[in-house]
């Protein structure tokens, strides 16, 4: 197992922050967030997915359930863009 640099455990504290916050993340505000470009922030969601600690989902990422429990696919996203527009 490799070691993780400052920079990339910086980058996934940023994604974990963002997902913290709202339920969904799309790959355009991670983008924004973390200030890398799309290909290494998917290379982070397939390292965290295979960790259990995030789910790849279409257009981003999902925080994973504690403790195994099953993601449910119905539940709301609040996404940061949302959020955004509605503040705005």
């Amino acid at each position: 197992m490799r070691r993780a640099s400052i920079l990339e455990r910086e980058r996934k504290q940023r994604i974990f922050r963002l997902l913290d916050l709202h339920t969904f993340a799309s790959i355009h505000d991670l983008v924004e967030a973390t200030g890398a470009s799309e290909a290494t922030n998917r290379r982070d969601f397939i390292e965290m997915e295979r960790e259990k600690r995030l789910r790849r989902v279409r257009g981003g990422v999902e925080l994973a359930q504690e403790h195994g429990a099953p993601l449910q696919a119905e539940a709301p996203r609040r996404t940061a863009s949302a959020s955004t527009r509605s503040a705005a």
